[in-house]
């Protein structure tokens, strides 16, 4: 249970960490360009995780004024916690490279002359169990890119340490499945979006002994907008790219944005492969959904009962939706998200008074 699991932890957190999580403070200290929805979100997340981000156990960052502050968890904070869990045996982590036809797993974060870096790995052992939970993570699925001169290109760390980046996100995505409970609302720097920025260790003190460093994106490593008036050249011959030979590059996952002529593709391999549009997305449902899972896993640690609170979860969603079985949150709308956080919330409400009285 999370609460077992997070014993250790309760005593390390300080008590008062939800009074010195002021809004003004966050604004001040943590990330000065949220907004109060974003810094209200990051201090229930804090909170119902346990993370102090005067430690720097936890970032808010607003990499893009166009898109959600994401809420990043330190990577040591997967280790520190783990190694406090009475069944937890080690772990194992690496990157998964090709040479030719060949896969590669291995230990660590070593890419060798004439590898292509394809993916990261991690084991982790629990006693008592017969086989360890095993995570593969794919470059292509957390690669994270900007616009850079007409075209993508890595951005920051994903450029420097692409193979630490990538292991690291095996780690985070090893610890959630291995641990479903502590870690489920936690996500390091290396599978959400930053918008590059660089994560300072040093602790924050608020009485200014402490030179402060907000974890913001540094002038220069903002996304830039996809270029309106650059046409895209080809690689090899400089010449004008069409629009139907970008598609095509992108589609075939190409490195080097390369002419029709040069690549030698008929007219027949032209066309782009025809895909239903889909509806934008509402940019406010990534964080209304980390925030319900935050709730849930609020309740679960109030309740002792992790199973339960998810029933309870269940249960709001059949009732907003009016679907037997339940929707998934990634098919709500924000009005049905917004009833089921209020319902979880009064259960929340009614929770800490039960404990209150106790």
């Amino acid at each position: 249970m999370a609460k077992k699991e997070n014993g250790a932890l309760a005593k390390r957190v300080e008590a008062d960490l939800p009074a010195k999580l002021t809004p003004a403070d966050i604004k001040k200290y943590i990330c000065p360009k949220a907004d109060d929805a974003e810094i209200f979100m990051f201090i229930n997340h804090c909170v119902a995780n346990q993370l102090d981000p005067y430690r720097r156990d936890a970032y808010l960052i607003k990499y893009d004024s166009n898109k959600p502050a994401s809420m990043v968890t330190n990577y040591r904070i997967f280790l520190e916690r783990s190694a406090e869990f009475p069944d937890y045996n080690g772990m194992q982590s690496g990157v998964i490279v090709t040479k030719g036809h060949e896969v590669i797993e291995r230990e660590g974060a070593i890419v060798l002359t004439g590898e292509t870096l394809f993916g990261g790995w991690c084991k982790v052992y629990r006693k008592g169990r017969e086989h360890p939970t095993v995570v593969k993570v794919m470059m292509s699925e957390y690669l994270q890119t900007k616009w850079k001169d007409g075209k993508r290109v890595p951005q920051a760390k994903w450029k420097t340490s692409p193979a630490t980046m990538i292991r690291k996100t095996a780690v985070g995505q090893g610890h959630h499945d291995a641990y479903p409970g502590p870690f489920s609302e936690m996500y390091t720097d290396a599978e959400l979006p930053t918008g590059g920025a660089d994560l300072p260790e040093t602790p924050i003190h608020r009485n200014g002994e402490t030179v402060v460093e907000t974890a913001e994106v540094s002038e220069g490593q903002y996304e830039e907008a996809e270029p309106e008036n650059v046409v895209p050249k080809c690689e090899t011959c400089d010449t004008e790219l069409t629009v139907e030979n970008v598609v095509y590059c992108e589609e075939q996952d190409m490195e080097a944005m390369t002419c029709f002529k040069c690549l030698g593709v008929s007219e027949e391999e032209k066309k782009p492969e025809e895909t239903p549009e889909q509806p934008e997305e509402d940019t406010r449902l990534p964080t209304k959904r980390r925030r319900l899972r935050a709730l849930v896993g609020r309740l679960g640690t109030l309740i002792e009962d992790k199973k339960h609170a998810q029933e309870i979860a269940m249960a709001a969603k059949i009732k907003v939706s009016g679907c037997v079985p339940e929707k998934k949150l990634e098919e709500l709308t924000m009005d049905q998200l917004e009833k089921i956080e209020v319902l979880l919330e009064e259960r929340i409400h009614a929770a800490e008074e039960e404990n209150a009285k106790a």
